[in-house]
């Protein structure tokens, strides 16, 4: 699994997360004697999981396709083969799938297997995004905001991470949170970048959490209070953040006065 750093508050989210296991709970109900496997990564049994994601595939189901796309750029199940994997990303493309879609944007913006094309990764994203595929949004935002294959733009990246963000992709709520946070294409503006911050905090994202507490202790957008901001520092930490934790060690004052 990828991790990327993007923003000057933002430290951490998740770009790469290729499979759904709805083909895979499609398969449980429609083929005979199947199991139902959420999702290939935490499958007991990765090769058995390609079995039955590729019946659910030789059916017709899209979201297989990319399924099993998934595996073979990972290596789950299967020797890692990124062009077998790009193969199967298509197959899925051609019958619509926006996630299929969106990984073949991913494969081309980090030069995964195929020669980086942040043209190709644009256009593949546009088109998930179309389809309402919230992450696709948020990972145009990223192009516009880093300008990669396109002018660095801060507004239409503060238009596509609203995109994302309004459908609850937590991507997205973090990296627009940070955009009012650090006034980039938008004046800044704490009570707004508390408010995307919190959404994504209510998702239990532990980056978004230790940034919730580090507002309340600074009194960033919102009433300065240590008590509450050791409270949402401490869920952080409980999550194995570690920033958050080290703040939880060395913070030698977290009571109100």
């Amino acid at each position: 699994m990828k991790k990327y750093i993007g923003g000057k508050t933002i430290r951490l989210f998740l770009v790469f997360g290729f499979l759904t296991g709805a083909s895979a709970t499609l398969l449980a109900q429609t083929v005979p004697g199947s199991v139902e496997v959420e999702n290939g990564e935490n499958a007991t049994d990765s090769i058995q999981a390609m079995k039955w994601y590729q019946k659910a595939a030789d059916l017709g189901n899209s979201q297989a396709d990319s399924d099993i796309g998934a595996l073979y750029l990972e290596g789950n199940g299967v020797t890692q083969d990124k062009q077998a994997a790009m193969k199967w990303f298509k197959k899925g493309a051609a019958k619509g799938n926006a996630i299929a879609e969106s990984n073949i944007a991913k494969m081309y913006l980090s030069g995964n297997g195929v020669p980086q094309d942040y043209h190709q990764a644009m256009k593949w994203f546009k088109r998930s995004a179309a389809k309402g595929h919230a992450s696709a949004a948020g990972n145009i935002g990223t192009m516009y905001r880093e300008g990669n294959g396109v002018a660095k733009d801060y507004q239409q990246a503060l238009i596509w991470y609203k995109k994302g963000a309004d459908q609850g992709d937590v991507y997205s709520e973090i990296l627009l949170a940070g955009m009012y946070s650090n006034g980039e294409g938008v004046t800044k503006d704490d009570q707004q970048a508390f408010a995307w911050f919190k959404k994504a905090a209510d998702q239990g994202n532990a980056g978004a959490e230790d940034s919730i507490g580090m507002m309340y202790y600074l009194g960033n957008g919102v009433p300065k209070d240590k008590t509450e901001a050791k409270i949402w520092v401490q869920k952080a930490a409980d999550q194995g953040d570690k920033t958050a934790q080290n703040q939880i060690d060395n913070q030698s004052n977290w009571v109100n006065p």
